[in-house]
């Protein structure tokens, strides 16, 4: 997109490029298509609930720094599990758990991610980096941060607008309950001073 920035701000820029969810999300399928790439499984399901899945690399041990190890992704609904291996099995439990839409917080997918983040990284791998960053709104409660590195460029794209798509359906829905609730506290506002005069009138009556 041409975007120009302070190299210590890229890591902010969206990776989409100001596109919606969706067009960036069909763009990647037709990069997948035409580079060959081998991008994991998706899956839209009616209700607009989201499946994929693949091999990428996270830090070892969880940390930056001490290189990186494969493990297999499986986002599902607004769950990103990571295994070991292929969890072909029931039987196979995941070592860790994210979730996209948090009732309590906001959750930021970084499709660009610094260099500085990433110590003993090569750069020719930091591109298919992405970051996933939990904050919440309780200020005692501390934030989370979780690293990928796709298998491609495609990937990478494919992955972040999947889970955009998640996180924005997530914050729309989220709105609307407060929304709806904001509605009804007012309407109970309103009737209850009715409610109070009919009472008062009811007991003169009597």
């Amino acid at each position: 997109c041409h975007a120009l920035c302070h190299p210590k701000c890229s890591a902010c820029l969206p990776a989409t490029c100001g596109m919606s969810s969706d067009c960036s999300l069909h763009l990647s399928e037709g990069l997948c298509r035409d580079k060959g790439s081998s991008p994991g499984q998706q899956i839209k399901e009616a209700g607009g609930h989201m499946h994929l899945e693949g091999w990428m690399k996270q830090p070892r041990n969880g940390k930056r720094g001490q290189g990186w190890e494969r493990k297999y992704v499986v986002l599902d609904g607004t769950k990103v599990s990571i295994y070991e291996i292929e969890p072909r099995e029931e039987s196979v439990k995941p070592l860790e758990e994210f979730d996209l839409c948090l009732s309590e917080g906001e959750v930021m997918i970084h499709g660009a991610v610094g260099a500085s983040e990433l110590p003993n990284t090569a750069k020719s791998d930091v591109p298919y980096i992405l970051k996933l960053e939990s904050r919440c709104h309780a200020p005692c409660w501390p934030g989370q941060a979780i690293y990928f590195m796709a298998p491609s460029f495609p990937d990478k794209q494919r992955w972040v607008a999947v889970m955009e798509s998640v996180v924005a359906g997530g914050r729309a829905a989220r709105e609307k309950a407060e929304a709806d609730a904001g509605t009804v506290c007012k309407r109970q506002m309103v009737l209850s001073p009715l409610v109070q005069v009919k009472s008062y009138r009811d007991k003169g009556a009597q």
